[in-house]
């Protein structure tokens, strides 16, 4: 481990974006694999997974909230009562208990340490096991700060509370983070000295989580960004964009600092973002069939939540325009069926151009083993009066982050 003098500590902080050697991005794509779906052996969907998956999801985004408001000093606007989530010295970091998650490797430290990690675009920060760990570690690759001569521990203790009352803690470093050919100077890692059942291997296989929405999220405290807002600041992308590609083929991809101009299919259509905290933005409408359903909706674009979740009273009105959608009374409250020999066209709008979901990712499989109804991926909640717009609908589109322009932008896939 790697001490240094206030003084040090002070003036690595106060070094200009120049100080750090711009470069030219050679290789700016990360393969990404995802692991596991929602249904079980039979074909079936696994109704508690799903479920878990659900609370998970919403409970990021809510906590998320809480941290934007001791952050700014400021409640966020699609929060109804952030206060309600607010925990002293605490945060939530959310991981996927059931493997719906979009994987790939980085590197941190000098020599360089490999890892896999989650790319979510629903937190901020990048949180790794560290040599402390003996709480669900074993099986990961672990952080090594002691190993790194980049490393500096800048005395500052994170505690990540989970959802289901679980939690992650240990300290934060400053080092060398490098993602896709492109090298982030003093980024901010949580080497973890605990991690809960959540992150253990057997439910969590990727190493660690990163984050990579804006620093108004970041839950390590003030001054901490993400790594690519670390990246951007210290001249390293050819362009202040990422973009997914997310598909089941075995081609996903992350191009950082750059576009894959061949991933997309058309133009690319963009829409601005709302709120820098999220990736919020408007999302025009939904149609079925063609035939507009809803319109005007706030929209958070997440890569780390696998369902579309909306609110209950548009979520409702969305399939009562569906003929055969059922309320899916042995999944939950906001929950449907459609018939699975007749699942619709349901297309969601940005930029005034409609995106339209695969039939196939639109339906999470039967609800039961030889059920002819299928539970859909579109799921009401009475707890927002926003949308979390996840990788069910991102899987049909090559979508591109762009922190510099401040937009979001879609475009069919090749």
């Amino acid at each position: 481990m790697h001490f240094f003098t206030t003084l040090t500590f002070i003036f690595l902080h106060l070094l200009p974006a120049s100080a750090f050697p711009a470069k030219v991005p050679r290789g700016t794509k990360i393969s990404l694999a995802k692991r596991a779906t929602l249904a079980g052996p039979d074909g079936a969907v696994d109704i508690t997974a799903v479920q878990r998956h659900f609370a998970y999801a919403t409970s990021k985004i809510q906590s998320g909230f809480a941290t934007y408001e001791q952050n700014t000093g400021e409640a966020h606007p699609l929060a109804s009562a952030p206060s309600q989530y607010k925990r002293a010295d605490s945060v939530v970091l959310y991981t996927d208990m059931d493997g719906q998650m979009w994987q790939g490797a980085i590197s941190v430290g000098t020599p360089p340490q490999n890892f896999s990690v989650d790319f979510d675009t629903g937190s901020s920060d990048l949180v790794l096991p560290g040599p402390l760990c003996n709480e669900n570690c074993e099986g990961h690759q672990y952080y090594h700060p002691d190993q790194s001569s980049t490393s500096h521990d800048i005395y500052r203790a994170f505690n990540l509370s989970y959802g289901d009352g679980s939690n992650a803690r240990g300290d934060i470093y400053h080092d060398t983070i490098r993602v896709a050919g492109l090298t982030a100077h003093t980024g901010s890692v949580g080497s973890a000295e605990t991690y809960s059942d959540g992150f253990a291997p057997w439910n969590f296989y990727p190493d660690g989580l990163m984050g990579m929405a804006f620093s108004a999220l970041s839950k390590f405290g003030s001054g901490s960004e993400s790594v690519f807002q670390t990246l951007m600041d210290q001249h390293q992308t050819k362009e202040g964009v990422f973009a997914f590609k997310l598909i089941d083929n075995g081609n996903s991809e992350l191009s950082v600092g750059s576009i894959d101009q061949s991933a997309g299919a058309g133009d690319l259509t963009y829409t601005p973002v709302t709120h820098q905290a999220y990736w919020q933005v408007q999302m025009d409408g939904v149609a079925v069939g063609g035939n507009s359903t809803l319109g005007n909706l706030s929209a958070i674009i997440d890569t780390g939540t696998t369902l579309i979740i909306g609110d209950a009273a548009n979520v409702g009105k969305l399939y009562a325009s569906i003929p055969g959608a059922k309320n899916a009374t042995s999944a939950g409250a906001g929950f449907y069926t459609v018939p699975c020999n007749a699942m619709p066209d349901v297309s969601f709008t940005f930029g005034g151009k409609p995106f339209h979901i695969s039939k196939d990712l639109f339906s999470l499989g039967p609800v039961s083993h030889g059920s002819s109804d299928c539970l859909a991926s579109v799921v009401g909640t009475s707890d927002q009066k926003f949308w979390i717009v996840g990788d069910r609908f991102l899987q049909n589109v090559y979508t591109v982050f762009d922190m510099q322009g401040l937009r979001v932008g879609f475009a069919e896939l090749s």
